[in-house]
């Protein structure tokens, strides 16, 4: 008999943001309202890198913090100015409507957070001609002088989806830049040589 198979949706993935701590009688709890096995429970959390218990209601001095540094520094050390785990972080924007996306664009370091990958592969793309990027007017050296756009980003990976991995992506942030705005993401498309393949809807 073939093993059953278990499907992560948008639905549950919000759900263990919000009320996954680690704690048994939690995990059995969240296992009988998604109706699923308790190991399949623990392994998304894993997989979500939920790794910190709840840390109960914001304060009003932390959600200030979070819109005056969400497109200044990385979550990863917003996180620990304001005392609160990447997740919880990336669920209150949800909440909240808000995004990491910037007026200015994305730094060549703040977007391989976003994406999970290396600051020298979103180099590599820029520098390739597959990534459309622009220098900012500044006097900053290394990786702060690059400005990616969203609109840039979309295009990117409507010509080159298999370049990102979506395990190591930051989920919430990708489905906002894929499908948020007025400028959603069309057609998927693989780059095959000079000739874009349709992929099947």
């Amino acid at each position: 008999m073939p093993e059953k198979k278990y499907y992560l949706t948008e639905e549950v993935r919000l759900l263990l943001l919000e009320k996954y701590d680690g704690t048994s009688n939690t995990i059995t709890k969240l296992a009988q309202q998604v109706g699923v096995p308790r190991f399949m429970i623990k392994q998304w959390a894993g997989k979500m890198k939920i790794t910190h218990p709840s840390q109960g209601e914001w304060t009003q001095a932390q959600i200030d913090d979070l819109y005056r540094y969400l497109h200044k520094i990385p979550l990863s050390e917003l996180a620990v100015k304001i005392n609160r785990s990447v997740a919880a972080i990336r669920l209150k924007c949800v909440k909240l409507g808000i995004s990491k996306t910037t007026q200015g664009g994305y730094t060549l370091s703040t977007l391989a957070e976003a994406l999970g990958c290396s600051h020298h592969r979103v180099e590599h793309w820029i520098s390739t001609g597959k990534m459309r990027a622009s220098r900012r007017n500044t006097e900053r050296r290394e990786r702060d002088y690059y400005c990616i756009s969203d609109a840039a980003v979309r295009d990117f990976i409507r010509r080159y989806p298999l370049e990102i991995d979506p395990t190591k992506a930051d989920w919430l942030w990708l489905v906002d830049v894929l499908a948020g705005g007025e400028n959603g993401l069309g057609e998927l498309t693989i780059v095959k040589g000079e000739k874009d393949v349709e992929l099947p809807a």
